[in-house]
């Protein structure tokens, strides 16, 4: 495989993940369940791209009026979801990985014994 490939497929993947329950709901599977296409599932704008630019985390005026809370995209509605009256509802797809190094190991152990007394 090449690099472009192994590119592709990450970045398929991660649209993938990152997309909210009504746009995979919409978007067509195979008989076996499997996505057939890449959701579409966007919530860019260039007025809060600039906002970010600049600094400012707050959402353009017409994300305001939506009730957006961010101008970063993946904290805000979708299009589809924007457009329709729904709930976006995204997922968080957190992975954390490490060597072996004492302080990893470490941290590692800290957060099992705090997930076992926290419930994480």
């Amino acid at each position: 495989m090449s690099g472009d490939t192994v590119f592709h497929f990450i970045e398929d993947c991660v649209k993938k993940v990152q997309c909210c329950l009504a746009s995979l709901q919409r978007t067509p599977k195979s008989a076996s369940g499997i996505l057939d296409s890449i959701p579409n599932c966007e919530s860019r704008c260039l007025e809060c791209s600039k906002n970010i630019l600049d600094g400012i985390w707050a959402p353009c005026v017409q994300y305001s009026k939506d009730k957006q809370p961010s101008a970063f995209p993946l904290l805000k509605a979708c299009h589809h979801c924007c457009e329709n009256s729904l709930q976006c509802v995204k997922s968080v797809v957190l992975v954390w990985a490490s060597d072996s190094e004492a302080n990893n190991r470490k941290a590692t152990k800290t957060i099992k014994e705090a997930k076992g007394i926290q419930n994480y």
